[in-house]
C-alpha cells in the first residue's frame, strides 16, 4: 500500500499544470538545456510545484544524408552545442562524445542543485527525483544503454548514418560514475 502518489506533468506551464492538479513537473526535453532550468525551478516553486529535472545526454539524431535543395527538410543540430558536426572528419565522433559526456555531468550537477537549495519547493518538502532521460531511440541518440563503437559499426548501419562514438558504453559509464559519488 503507498501512502502518496506524485504526479509530475511534462511540462513548463507552472499555471496549467497546477490548474491540472498535478504536484509539479518534469520536462522531457532535451533542448530545454541545464542553464535555463534555475528560472524554471524558481517559477515551480513560487506556484507551490515539485520539479525535476532529467540528466540528459543530449541529442543526436540520424537524419536523411542528402536533402533536395528546395526542401523544407532541415537537420536537427547536435545539442549539447545546436550545431552542426561534421561526421566525415577527423575527431568528430571524439567531440561528439565529449559534449555528450559534458550534458550528461552538467545536467546531473544542475538537477541536484536546484533540488536542493532550500529556497525552493523540492528542499523545503524533501522531495528529490533525478531521473534519465533515455528511451533507447537508436536513431535518436539519446539512449544511456550501450551502443556499439564505431569500429564494429556494420556497412548497412554506416550507410545509414550511425555514426557512434569510440567507446560504446560512455553515456552509462559516465552515469555510474556521478551516480557513485552521491551515494
Amino acid at each position: 500500500m503507498v501512502d502518496h502518489v506524485t504526479l509530475l506533468a511534462d511540462s513548463l506551464d507552472m499555471v496549467r499544470t497546477r490548474n491540472a492538479g498535478f504536484d509539479g513537473v518534469a520536462n522531457y526535453d532535451d533542448f530545454v538545456a541545464p542553464e535555463s532550468w534555475a528560472p524554471l525551478a524558481s517559477a515551480a516553486s513560487d506556484r507551490g510545484l515539485l520539479f525535476s529535472f532529467q540528466v540528459n545526454a543530449g541529442f543526436d539524431s540520424v537524419r536523411p544524408r542528402e536533402v533536395e535543395p528546395d526542401s523544407c527538410c532541415r537537420p536537427t543540430p547536435f545539442e549539447p552545442g545546436r550545431r552542426e558536426l561534421d561526421w566525415a572528419a577527423e575527431g568528430t565522433r571524439d567531440e561528439a562524445m565529449r559534449l555528450s559526456a559534458s550534458r550528461i555531468e552538467a545536467s546531473f550537477a544542475e538537477t541536484l542543485r536546484l533540488q536542493a537549495d532550500p529556497r525552493l519547493t523540492n528542499a523545503a518538502r524533501g522531495f528529490l527525483l533525478v531521473y534519465v532521460n533515455t528511451f533507447n531511440e537508436w536513431h535518436e541518440g539519446t539512449q544511456f544503454e550501450p551502443m556499439k563503437p564505431a569500429g564494429d559499426l556494420t556497412h548497412a548501419e554506416r550507410a545509414i548514418g550511425y555514426h557512434n562514438p569510440p567507446v560504446g558504453d560512455y553515456r552509462l559509464t559516465a552515469l555510474q560514475q556521478l551516480i557513485r559519488q552521491v551515494l
